[in-house]
Formats: structure tokens, sequence, C-alpha cells
């Protein structure tokens, strides 16, 4: 009987040691998304409402700043700026990461705009385990992304009402990539239209979005611009 206690106390030390080898591989890919990045969206569906051809804006990479804003024991929000012109900073979106150590899983909630922003909204939550450097996640039924829902640079669709959205983030030295397989649905969940859309985040100099230059390693009310 001791032996077995023993042999099971041994096996909950190994496996709260690989669930927290786990976290950190995450929380480590997670805090290299921040930083500053050339980022080009591509968004392809019919031939005619593809976001972004030359007809609708940002086919060419725009300059986004990506910072942690707040980091706890176990989770890491990180916010999307936009650089324009003069140098403001416009929010985004900000994504809120925790770690579920009883599930050794990832949690990923998506918000629009800034944290303390007024309007903050919600966009959809997923789950997922981080295999090397690459996060798969099914975010499910999600409401209707910005891009399609009057942004300047998209569309007002009236013929789809939600997404069924599945995203893959892959991290590497220079950057990281977004992609994802949706699935536009009616209102009685009937599919509308497919489309594939990635994100492409290519690391530049922190001078370029006026960060310091340990922004990328320990970096500590807008409007609703997101394709999110």
């Amino acid at each position: 009987m001791r032996k077995l206690g023993v042999f099971i106390g041994v096996g909950i030390i190994f496996a709260c040691g690989i669930a927290q080898a786990a976290e950190r591989a995450g929380a480590t890919h997670i805090s290299a998304m921040s930083g500053c990045f050339s980022v080009t969206y591509r968004f392809i569906e019919d031939g005619k409402r593809d976001i972004f051809s030359e007809d609708y804006g940002l086919n060419e990479p725009v300059t986004e700043a990506i910072e942690i804003s707040s980091k706890g024991q176990n989770s890491l929000t990180l916010t999307n700026y936009a650089i324009v012109g003069d140098g403001r900073r416009l929010p985004h979106w900000h994504r809120v990461w925790v770690y579920l150590r009883n599930r050794d899983i990832w949690r990923l909630t998506v918000w629009g705009s800034s944290q303390d922003s007024s309007n903050r909204e919600f966009r959809y939550t997923c789950h997922g385990k981080w295999q090397q450097n690459r996060f798969d996640c099914d975010g499910g039924v999600a409401p209707k992304p910005f891009r399609d829902d009057g942004a300047p640079f998209g569309f007002l669709r009236d013929d789809y009402d939600s997404i069924d959205r599945y995203d893959t983030f892959l991290v590497t030295p220079e950057g990281f990539a977004q992609t994802s397989q949706n699935r536009k649905l009616d209102s009685n969940g009937d599919v509308v239209s497919y489309e594939t859309g990635w994100i492409l985040y290519d690391q530049q100099p922190p001078e370029k979005c006026n960060l310091n230059g340990a922004a990328r390693e320990n970096a500590t009310d807008g409007s609703q611009t997101s394709s999110e």
C-alpha cells in the first residue's frame, strides 16, 4: 500500500510538471505575439466580397503595435493598435489568454476595441492547446465580424447573421500568422458561404511603432476598426 501511495504521489508530481511546462511554453508563444508588426490582411470568399481587394483598401500592409496590456498569474491580455499617419494608436481589438490549469488548456477570448473602452464588445471565445508553436481553436458560432458589419474597409452584409469560425495561430521568431476557416450562416443556421482568412504579422523594429526595445519580450476609448 505504501508503495502504491508513493507511485501515485510521483505520478501527480509528474503530471503537474508537464502542465507547468505546457503553461510556460504557451505563455512564451503568446508573449512573442507582442511588438511592432507590418500586417497583411486577406479574406477570400467568392471573388466579389473578398477582403482586402484593391477596391476596398488595405491591400497593402499596415503597421500595428501589439502590447501586453495586463498580466496575471495564469493570464495574458494583448491589445492590437493601428499606427496611423500622425503616430496616433487606434485600438483594434484585444485578446485575453487564460490558462485553465484544471484542464491543461488555454482559453482565448477576443474583444473589440481596448480593455477600458466603452465600445468594448465580445467577439468570440475558444479553447485549445499549444502544439509546439501552433495553437488551434474552434470558436463556434460568433457574431458577424466588423469587416461585414459596416466597417469602412469592408461591407455591410445582410445576407447572413453569424459566423462559425475555426482559428489557427502559428508563431515564429519573425512574427506570426493567424488563419481562419469560416462558415457564414443565416438565421436558420444554414451555410451562406465559406471563407478562408489569413493575417500575417511581420516583425518590425520597435521604433517603427514608437515602442521601447523590450516591448516584444517584456511589454507590460477607441474606434472599432477590427476585421474580427
